[in-house]
């Protein structure tokens, strides 16, 4: 699967829903799916995948409510560290 097909799965999936909810509790969303993975170490790795995932989606989420073509978004990344612009990241 693309990015681009996510998106458009994503949108399909929880559109009308995010829409009405708001960008901010989206976002809400999202950090409730990242305190759900601190304990990621000690699950099984189906466990670990489908929570991992949740915040694929939640991210997913955000991007469509914000208009933002994940697909383009990564061009950031394509020549390295979007910071350093190294590769790998020389970031302190």
């Amino acid at each position: 699967m693309t990015l681009r097909e996510l998106q458009e799965l994503v949108q399909t999936l929880y559109g009308n829903r995010n829409a009405a909810r708001g960008l901010d509790a989206t976002i809400e969303g999202l950090d409730d799916r990242i305190h759900r993975i601190s304990d990621l170490a000690d699950r099984e790795l189906d466990e670990r995948a489908k929570a991992l995932s949740g915040v694929i989606v939640e991210v997913t989420s955000i991007a469509n409510q914000a208009g933002i073509d994940m697909d383009e978004a990564l061009r950031f990344y394509i020549h390295g560290c979007p910071e350093c612009g190294n590769n790998p990241c020389d970031c302190n």
